[in-house]
Order: C-alpha cells, then sequence, then structure tokens
C-alpha cells in the first residue's frame, strides 16, 4: 500500500482535497486526520473491511474493539445511543463540539456497526471545521482510534511524524497543519455520578 499524503487548510478545506478524502473512505480506507484534541485516525463506519483492517492495524480483536464514534454534529445521537436523560444533554451541549469523549449507553443500531453487542459507545463532537465537513460528505460518522508514535512518547504533533511510523499501513495521511498532543477528556455519563476517565484536553467542571 503506498500512503497518499495530502496537505489542507484546516479551517477552509478546498473541494479537491475533500474529494480525496472521501475517495479513500468510499474505498474502505483508513485515514489519520487532525482535530482539535490530536491526530487520529480512523475510517467510515459502514465499512466492515476497513474496521477489520482498523481493528489490525490496533492489534485488538474485531469483537473487542472499543473504538469511539465521530460525529459532525448531535443529529446521530439517538441512532447510537440509548434516549439520553435531559440533564445528560445539558451536559453534552455543555461541552460539545469539543475535546471530550462522552460514554453513553449503546442502542442497538450501534452494535450493527461492530462485530459484538455493545453495552456503551463513545460519542465525540470534534469542534473543527475540517472533521466536520468529511463527515457531513460521507454523510456517515467515523471509527476512532488513537495513535501513538512511539509508546510511553506524546502524540505526534505533525503529520510528517505520523508519515514516518505509518507510511504504507494507511491510505491517506491528512496534513492540516500542528495539532495537540494532548488527547480528548473522556467522561462517563452512564453512572450515576460522571466519572472522568482520562484527563485530557478538556476541562470538565461539572
Amino acid at each position: 500500500m503506498n500512503t497518499k499524503i495530502l496537505r489542507i487548510d484546516s479551517n477552509k478545506p478546498d473541494e479537491r482535497g475533500l474529494k480525496m478524502i472521501l475517495d479513500a473512505l468510499k474505498n474502505d480506507g483508513i485515514i489519520i486526520y487532525p482535530t482539535d484534541s490530536v491526530y487520529t485516525m480512523g475510517c467510515s463506519i459502514n465499512s466492515k473491511a476497513a474496521f477489520l483492517k482498523l481493528c489490525a492495524l490496533k492489534g485488538v480483536k474485531p469483537d473487542k474493539a472499543n473504538f469511539s464514534i465521530i460525529c459532525a454534529d448531535f443529529s446521530h445521537l439517538s441512532q447510537f445511543a440509548k434516549q439520553i436523560s435531559n440533564s445528560d444533554f445539558k451536559i453534552l451541549k455543555k461541552y460539545l463540539p469539543g475535546p471530550f469523549t462522552f460514554i453513553l449507553e449503546a442502542s442497538k443500531e450501534a452494535s450493527k456497526f461492530f462485530s459484538y453487542p455493545k453495552k456503551t459507545i463513545g460519542i465525540r463532537i470534534p469542534d473543527y471545521e475540517l472533521v466536520h465537513q468529511i463527515i457531513k460528505r460521507n454523510e456517515m460518522p467515523l471509527f476512532s482510534a488513537s495513535i501513538l508514535v512511539e509508546k510511553d512518547l506524546p502524540y505526534a504533533t505533525t503529520a510528517d511524524e505520523i508519515l514516518d511510523v505509518y507510511d504504507g499501513k494507511v491510505d491517506l495521511i491528512i496534513d492540516g497543519g500542528l495539532c495537540g498532543e494532548i488527547p480528548t477528556t473522556i467522561v462517563d455519563l452512564t453512572v450515576d455520578s460522571d466519572q472522568i476517565l482520562r484527563e485530557g484536553a478538556g476541562e470538565y467542571l461539572d
């Protein structure tokens, strides 16, 4: 596999670049792209072939995969999460879009995109125009998986660092410029008292 690299303006992505990204996703490709926290890798959630490739890259069994789902807005919540309480929805509206991943109870529909019944699901809505454009044009959210260039070191902040490690392993690396090295804050809303599972780029005050 020859990995392509795409230099793009994350705030004003051009049509040629977006088409290249969409072509990769529609052809069961794995992409690495910038977000409002760190560079991440993923694929379209409706591509089983890409899902299996992503599992192989992460070294996880398909029936154990626990990828988050990246959405462009709140419109997909009802598809992937069970009915959300008013109090939890207020929390989601307060912190999203932003550098957070929220753990919610998974709907039956969510399990169809994995290879096993899901009890919970991680939902992410980045505050990042490029990601919004990719998902809206793909018409489906993306699976999201973290990438570490080297174990126990901070996340890579440039596409060139990532290319050194993932060249030939993914289909497309999107260079949107310098990115952060702190991942999302993960908050579990499935427990009685909101539990922060990981302190990250977002400041959670509830």
